[in-house]
């Protein structure tokens, strides 16, 4: 009887440090994959963030341009890097991201390092035309130039340097 004892104290350590390794091996891959969607949301919240302040700067200008009657030149400066890298902005008047809501463009901005992308739908005040334009993140310069035409104006964006 002694000798079935020492393989039944035996095997049940084996079955307690197999199970107990199992346990934890699960307990870390859930959590690695639960850190994974909070940093992309993170990443999300932290790019619409961005885009939402942009397109607070393009509504600005076109404001200012249709008060004054002329062009208006907005900087805008946000962080030059999003998500652990670079990032564009893109301004346009022909993506799906407005169409369904009657906005007048969208911002869109993607990151390079993740694959984390945002679209910001922008309604500009009536008469104002959105032009396409796109720059790297950081400093965006907001363009708008008043119009005598059957348009009030038009607004894009540019990089600083450009």
């Amino acid at each position: 009887m002694t000798e079935d004892r020492a393989v039944s104290i035996t095997v049940t350590h084996v079955m307690t440090i197999g199970i107990t390794t199992i346990l934890i091996a699960g307990l870390f891959i859930g959590a690695g994959n639960m850190l994974q969607d909070q940093t992309d949301r993170s990443g999300n919240r932290e790019i619409r963030s961005i885009g939402d302040r942009h397109a607070t700067e393009i509504v600005t200008a076109s404001v200012r341009g249709l008060e004054n009657s002329g062009d208006v030149d907005v900087r805008s400066r946000q962080p030059a890097t999003a998500v652990g890298g670079s990032y564009t902005v893109a301004l346009t008047n022909t993506s799906a991201c407005f169409e369904r809501d009657y906005y007048d463009g969208c911002l869109a901005l993607e990151t390079s390092g993740a694959d984390i992308s945002a679209e910001v739908p922008i309604s500009t005040p009536d008469g104002v035309v959105v032009f396409n334009g796109s720059a790297q993140g950081g400093s965006v310069v907001v363009e708008y130039e008043h119009d005598t035409g059957p348009e009030d104006g038009v607004v894009t964006i540019r990089g600083e340097d450009s």
